[in-house]
């Protein structure tokens, strides 16, 4: 186990919080993404209500656009876009899910298909409406085969092509015609998506908690390692620890990772017990590095103990919804002096 150290940054981050038109009605929002031109939040139906999408740009965050989505009722349990739809995967309680596109112009719905399982872990849908789904196994009693998921390949309601996958999937992302992902075996997996050839990274003795694509076979992860939360690099086979990663962030939990162009930023987080009347909370703490130097930096989060679902943009602005139509705001282009 390596000992990290930090140096400290001259730049104060501009952070602050932003009141914004969210209705807090809908305090369940599962996902916070980019489509290249817009912001998307989806909230999770509530007692047979209706599903909400918000929208909006960089420029406004504090005015969104709201969706009312009539036709999803239930939990979304993935979700993805191209320039003419959004695409959700609507999760049913017969045990059933269907896959809906939203045209963005016309706001309307459309059944793609309807899949008999409500484990649809991933969903990805090329420019044609071709598009790849990951399942697990369901039981009635809710249980998951740990190796029954599968990937599936469909064109509308017709299954192309499938692949047994042996392990469960965690983390999925689709990039540049692959598809990444922790496995159960706490291994680093890809998939080509036009021929299903799968690849394997071992990672030795670090626990994976979240990984970013920095190359085409080249990761950063976010890990655990006697306890400590860990920062990894994989680069051309080998792997490289990070040991100018502050000891006060190896402490705490990590939960996510984000790399762009060298500058890095680590979401982490730790119990207070001064919280909740004495019970204890979590509080939430964001570590950013503006370039592969020794130079760490610990943000402040002016709501740190709701941050969910959030976002980073390049490395340039984080924001998380944080509650009470709230969105916590961490400006990182931006460095006072």
């Amino acid at each position: 186990m390596f000992i990290g150290c930090s140096s400290s940054m001259s730049q104060k981050i501009d952070t602050k919080i932003l009141s914004t038109n969210i209705s807090p009605r809908n305090e369940i929002f599962s996902r916070m993404e980019y489509d290249g031109k817009q912001i998307l939040m989806v909230g999770e139906s509530i007692n047979g209500e209706n599903s909400s999408l918000y929208r909006t740009s960089f420029n406004d965050l504090k005015n969104w656009t709201f969706t009312n989505i009539d036709t999803l009722k239930g939990e979304n349990t993935a979700i993805d876009y191209n320039p003419e739809n959004y695409y959700f995967v609507n999760k049913k309680r017969d045990y059933t899910s269907n896959i809906f596109s939203l045209n963005k112009k016309t706001k309307k719905t459309k059944n793609i298909n309807t899949i008999d399982s409500t484990y649809i872990k991933f969903l990805h849908v090329n420019e044609k409406e071709n598009y790849h789904i990951i399942i697990g196994n369901k039981f009635k009693n809710g249980s998951i085969s740990s190796h029954g998921y599968k990937l599936y390949k469909y064109s509308g309601r017709a299954l192309l092509d499938s692949i047994i996958l042996n392990c469960n999937v965690l983390n999925p992302i689709f990039k540049n015609g692959f598809i990444y992902f922790k496995s159960s075996k706490n291994q680093l997996e890809k998939i080509n998506t036009s021929n299903f050839q799968r690849f394997t990274t071992e990672t030795d003795d670090v626990e994976i908690i979240d990984f970013q694509i920095t190359g085409k076979n080249n990761y950063w992860v976010l890990g655990q390692l006697n306890n400590k939360t860990i920062l990894t690099e994989f680069n051309h086979g080998n792997w490289i620890m990070d040991k100018t990663f502050p000891i006060e962030a190896q402490n705490l939990k990590g939960k996510k990772i984000h790399y762009y162009n060298g500058f890095k930023a680590i979401l982490v987080n730790g119990i207070d017990k001064s919280l909740l009347m004495g019970l204890g909370g979590t509080r939430y703490s964001l570590f950013i590095s503006y370039s592969d130097s020794d130079n760490w930096k610990k943000v402040e989060l002016p709501i740190d103990y709701y941050v969910k679902p959030n976002l980073f943009y390049k490395d340039e602005i984080f924001i998380a919804y944080s509650g009470g139509s709230k969105l916590t705001y961490v400006d990182l282009n931006k460095k006072l002096k």
